[in-house]
């Protein structure tokens, strides 16, 4: 039996739209808890719209695409978010599901692009394809948050 996963999200004190906090929980009462501390992030014109993407990954049933697809794990969206928070950066990613249950982080300019690939066990790993020219990398330390930061600053104009 899957469980259901819903998507819990605070507001800044002023009362703005703009989600600082989530947490995502299971049915079974096991809560991923996560907040934004990015100011960056938190205050982005876009996070309205990741939130909703989030809702609606995290409403996903099993077989959700019709090819037998593994429902989305929390585990990923929260990290996901994280990713998203660490990078501190105003830039809008496209949220994706993948069919056994992971989720990708894009962010695309013309052919390049940068896609962050994320597991239920939390790891993440990062493909970059940049001026014709392919990358790999794990992001599990500090210098790989440093080259994310790079690859998505540098493919995405202001």
């Amino acid at each position: 039996m899957a469980t259901m996963t819903s998507v819990l999200w605070s507001q800044y004190q002023t009362g703005a739209l703009e989600p600082t906090a989530s947490g995502l929980t299971t049915s079974d009462g096991r809560e991923q808890a996560f907040r934004f501390d990015s100011a960056i992030v938190g205050r982005a014109a876009w996070l309205p719209q990741l939130r909703e993407r989030v809702a609606e990954l995290a409403a996903l049933r099993p077989n959700w695409n019709g090819y037998n697809e593994r429902q989305i794990h929390s585990s990923a969206l929260s990290r996901a978010l994280g990713v998203v928070n660490d990078l501190d950066l105003d830039r809008e990613p496209w949220l994706v599901p993948l069919a056994d249950g992971r989720v990708q982080l894009e962010w695309h300019s013309g052919d390049d692009e940068v896609v962050v690939e994320i597991p239920p066990d939390g790891s993440a790993t990062v493909f970059t394809l940049i001026d014709q020219v392919e990358d790999e990398f794990d992001l599990d330390n500090t210098r790989g948050l440093h080259q994310l930061v790079r690859a998505v600053s540098g493919l995405l104009p202001r």
